[in-house]
């Protein structure tokens, strides 16, 4: 459920979003968009977690696990089905590292990051530098980020976390 997904991951999406300045909430909005609120997490050939919760691709440089899989990919604006490749991590945490890593190295993204304050600028400007395809994307993150679903599990979430100090 929404709920589960938020309080399975906000502490870690809370650390991240203090290390990038990006909202925490945009940070889930982004993996549950990516995941279906952790149903569609890509799995090994073992049926384990990929733990990849951002679909982030594997190129030359990934030195770790890989998961190939069919995707839909957007070329020219026309959706297309291939196979690709993506990074597979032991854990959430270590995949929320890593999508900070991406974002804060890579010159493609700073001009997202220096919005990051601002949620709507930020994932558009993410849409804009090509963090994904999907002509909509920015879109579809905004509309989960200001969905019922994760306001109701980000308030319950707080209240939880409120009530076990």
């Amino acid at each position: 459920s929404p709920e589960q997904f938020v309080e399975a991951l906000m502490p870690v999406a809370e650390q991240i979003s203090a290390q990038l300045g990006v909202d925490s909430r945009v940070l889930l909005s982004q993996a549950a968009l990516e995941t279906g609120w952790g149903d569609k997490v890509m799995r090994l050939a073992d049926g384990s977690s990929s733990f990849n919760f951002f679909n982030i691709k594997a190129d030359a440089s990934w030195r770790g696990a890989v998961i190939t899989v069919p995707t839909i990919e957007y070329r020219n604006g026309i959706a297309v089905r291939e196979s690709a490749s993506f990074r597979a991590y032991s854990s959430p945490q270590e995949s929320f590292a890593d999508y900070a890593k991406l974002i804060g190295e890579n010159p493609r993204y700073q001009k997202a990051l220096a919005q990051a304050a601002d949620p709507h600028a930020y994932v558009h400007a993410l849409q804009r530098a090509g963090y994904a395809t999907d002509p909509q994307y920015a879109q579809k993150v905004l509309s989960v980020f200001a969905s019922n679903s994760l306001q109701h599990a980000a308030l319950a979430n707080d209240a939880n976390a409120t009530a076990l100090r």
